[in-house]
């Protein structure tokens, strides 16, 4: 998020109740003046972040770290080949650059009633001139090469629509009549594109550019990028799908926003604007490049589905899906959920010593309705004849829907959702003892309802070890996590009566329709790894499967969540069942540096698919979540 560069010119960064619904993407110079002080430019010098700005009608630059020859703000002087003092006139879109031991500053302003390009040169860091104009530039300038002693620049140019163009002296620019970047429709870019700066990287020249705008209460900062070849500077070898970063300022009145620069330093991108008179700044890693949008760590088993429904049972000749897992005794084990041709739900077994083959598999549920809650009326269940408030995975006849499952000591806990056929669904816990369970002992406990009746409820799961010494209930993930503590989990008293489930949000996200947690929690070295699924706005009824990290002592902090979907329902067995295009999960294993993630498929079938344990959080922790923090400066 972004950071106040705070103690500058010690001025508070306060952003006001919103009141205006404008579309205003950004702000103009002319209009970015506060108290007399207008930022102009961030840039580097020596590997260190200055900034150029104006303070009654006077340019300055001063080093934001307090160092080295702008060490207190040095006001400079800029005039052109008549000796006038141009700093009196209107300047637009200024940019400074160092070229071996000269700075040059470009900027544009009126000149016969049209904008040109200025360039400036100053060989002493403080008295700067005018040395050439260029009318065929039109609009600010991201220097790629920039060689004062052999005359050589190159640079993309513009707003909106971003060309390339080079030169062999100051006054000698080529600019190529086709653009290179422009705003795309159904893209997060999709407005305007303001050019903030360009870096020149191994894979080749990364180009960064603003689409902020403003929707309603809220303005979306954000930022894009793509990356051409170093050989063809106009061949673009990528470009990102969606914002490399964003930030959505909800509820408070943006009067002025507008880029003021980035860097790349120590393999991070730092870019600052101005926001509301206030300097702020962000810190991002630089993007990985790939072509295809999807986290490809991650890859299905060949053989998928793993398992399949059995026409000759009775209780899973429709559907097998959705199934919790563990290890334990040197194999994996399944609980799933089971439809047959009464359409209630009921759990099966199923186990294998490699995670893939599943070569163990009963014959009978091992566990089914048994509570009111889950619709057992009197001593058998009995599917209602009247029509459902909610419809659960088979309409009138629910059952026990989507088990997770948890080893905690010597007892497996089942968290799963209780549906009694004609009220809303609920969430249930029941649990076994270990041994009981590796041995095909079907003795569970009691199940209770833990979720306040009358309210609709899914997705709950405890974490695997204690939390400060209390047993942790994840119970929602939307808006934000919501964990509920508890002495015991064997207690009648667990009872957890404010969750919330709100699925929509408002976010620019893959996300941005948030369904639920996926799997339990699992312990990384990072934190808690937990899973789950997720719809996008613009590809709707289609479950997706993400990921995020919570903290290990603080769980219901997000450190890391991944900006695309680590699985979609791409393949066929996962768009032919009863839900096209569904892919849930509820049980993920780590064994032998192996990540087993076991879901459903088209709510028909079980699916299984895998990625190295240390890979996929490699790529997952890369997308971590910036932080809001202030930053003191000394001012003098």
């Amino acid at each position: 998020m972004l950071k106040k560069m705070t103690g500058f010119f010690n001025k508070s960064f306060l952003l006001k109740k919103e009141s205006s619904k404008s579309s205003k993407k950004s702000t103009p110079d002319s209009k970015r003046k506060i108290a007399g002080i207008r930022f102009l430019k961030v840039f580097l010098l020596g590997n260190q972040p200055h900034i150029l700005f104006e303070k009654n009608k006077h340019f300055y630059i001063k080093s934001l770290k307090g160092r080295g020859f702008y060490k207190r703000a040095r006001k400079i002087s800029l005039k052109n080949n008549f000796g006038y003092d141009v700093t009196k006139k209107e300047l637009f879109d200024l940019n400074l650059i160092e070229s071996g031991l000269n700075l040059i500053l470009t900027y544009r302003r009126e000149y016969n009633k049209k904008k040109i390009t200025i360039f400036a040169n100053s060989i002493d860091g403080l008295n700067f001139k005018e040395v050439a104009t260029v009318k065929a530039i039109e609009g600010p300038l991201a220097f790629v090469k920039k060689d004062y002693l052999a005359g050589e620049f190159s640079a993309y140019i513009g707003d909106n629509f971003i060309y390339y163009g080079q030169s062999s002296s100051f006054n000698n620019w080529s600019v190529a009549k086709e653009h290179v970047l422009t705003p795309r429709q159904k893209f997060f870019d999709a407005d305007k594109l303001k050019l903030i700066n360009t870096f020149v990287l191994p894979e080749g020249n990364f180009v960064l550019y603003d689409a902020s705008f403003r929707e309603g209460e809220h303005f979306r900062v954000q930022l894009g990028g793509a990356l051409f070849s170093a050989d063809n500077p106009r061949e673009l070898k990528w470009r990102s799908e969606r914002p490399i970063w964003e930030q959505s300022l909800t509820g408070a009145e943006v009067e002025t926003f507008y880029p003021l620069g980035a860097f790349w330093l120590k393999n991070k991108i730092n870019a600052y604007f101005e926001v509301n008179g206030n300097l702020t700044v962000v810190e991002l890693a630089i993007p990985k490049f790939e072509t295809d949008k999807k986290i490809n760590i991650l890859k299905r088993h060949q053989g998928n589905p793993i398992l399949t429904p059995k026409k000759e049972n009775a209780w899973e000749s429709k559907a097998v899906f959705n199934a919790a897992a563990i290890y334990a005794e040197n194999r994996f084990h399944l609980i799933y959920r089971a439809l047959g041709e009464d359409d209630v739900s009921t759990w099966g077994y199923a186990s294998s010593s490699d995670g893939i083959n599943f070569d163990v598999r009963g014959e009978y549920p091992v566990y089914f309705p048994k509570e009111r809650f889950e619709g057992v009326v009197g001593e058998k269940y009995l599917p209602c004849s009247h029509p459902a408030v909610y419809e659960s995975g088979g309409g009138c006849n629910g059952g026990c829907e989507d088990p997770r499952m948890t080893r905690i000591g010597d007892r497996i806990y089942v968290t799963y959702v209780a549906y009694n056929g004609y009220e809303v669904p609920g969430v249930a816990v029941t649990s076994i003892n270990h041994n009981d369970f590796v041995n095909n002992r079907w003795s569970w406990s009691r199940a209770r309802l833990i979720s306040k009746p009358g309210q609709i409820q899914k997705n709950w799961m405890i974490f695997p070890e204690k939390i400060a010494g209390r047993f942790a209930i994840l119970h929602s993930i939307s808006p934000k996590i919501m964990i509920d503590y508890f002495d015991s989990l064997d207690e009648e008293k667990i009872y957890i009566e404010k969750s919330f489930r709100q699925t929509d949000t408002q976010e620019n996200r893959w996300d941005n329709i948030v369904r639920g947690a996926g799997a339990p929690p699992i312990k990384t070295k990072y934190g808690w790894l937990l899973f789950y699924h997720a719809m996008d706005k613009k590809d709707p009824n289609r479950y997706k499967i993400g990921a995020m990290i919570l903290d290990y002592k603080e769980p219901e902090v997000v450190l890391y969540r991944s900006r695309f979907p680590i699985l979609e329902p791409d393949e066929k067995y996962e768009n032919e069942g009863f839900k096209a295009g569904v892919i849930y999960v509820c049980g993920a294993v780590v064994e032998k540096g192996i990540l087993y993630i076991y879901y459903g498929g088209a709510d028909m079938v079980m699916c299984v698919a895998t990625a190295k344990m240390d890979d996929f959080l490699e790529r997952l922790t890369s997308d971590k979540k910036t932080v809001l923090k202030k930053i003191k400066l000394k001012t003098n």
